[in-house]
């Protein structure tokens, strides 16, 4: 990593050069990646580095390049506007190349959600299952409980079935046992 004084010192440019060429859009925009700072200083890496030798270079072949054409007669808008969509070219080409990595990324996201949503309905069915395995159970106790302690294992069993299918918990009514009530028992005439 190199401060902007090593690399103009590099490139044989001022650092107010560097300074300036940096804080130009695109180039700003695509420089932010290159750039950390340590304890207040500007560092920026070797990939910076060779993208602000390269700008440099560019800036150094036009101006020769325009200083010939002058000389040779050509008109100095034409290679302006010449620079300018080779640069506008470069850009596009720089930009269909972060197209294609946010469209990498994009992908791998896609494939992560998609991951994670098969994840929770397998979690979902898990728990559905769990959901009716205790309803059944519950509704046997109940069952049970109410029926005077005796328990038959085909109707929950039924319950299981018919619930695992379906995710819903069904219950069929409990039939109460012939035992009078209390009440019955008071109020009830004696047959003799």
């Amino acid at each position: 990593m190199k401060t902007i004084k090593q690399i103009a010192d590099e490139i044989g440019v001022s650092k107010q050069a560097v300074q300036k060429r940096i804080a130009r859009e695109p180039f700003k925009t695509s420089m932010q990646a290159y750039i950390v700072y340590e304890n207040g200083v500007k560092y920026i890496d070797e990939d910076g580095v060779n993208r602000i030798i390269q700008v440099f270079k560019k800036s150094a072949s036009t101006s020769v390049h325009m200083d010939t054409a002058i000389d040779a007669g050509v008109d100095k808008n034409s290679l302006v506007y010449s620079e300018m969509v080779n640069l506008l070219k470069q850009q596009i080409e720089d930009l269909k190349e972060d197209k294609m990595v946010l469209q990498g990324k994009n992908d791998e996201l896609h494939t992560e959600l998609a991951a994670e949503r098969q994840y929770s309905r397998e979690q979902i069915a898990t728990l559905t299952a769990a959901l009716v395995s205790e309803q059944a159970l519950h509704a046997g106790t109940l069952q049970k409980q109410l029926g005077g302690g005796q328990l038959d294992e085909a109707p929950t069993d039924d319950i299981k079935a018919e619930n695992s299918e379906s995710a819903k918990s069904v219950v069929e009514p409990v039939e109460k046992s012939a035992k009078p009530g209390i009440l019955k028992m008071l109020f009830s005439k004696k047959k003799q």
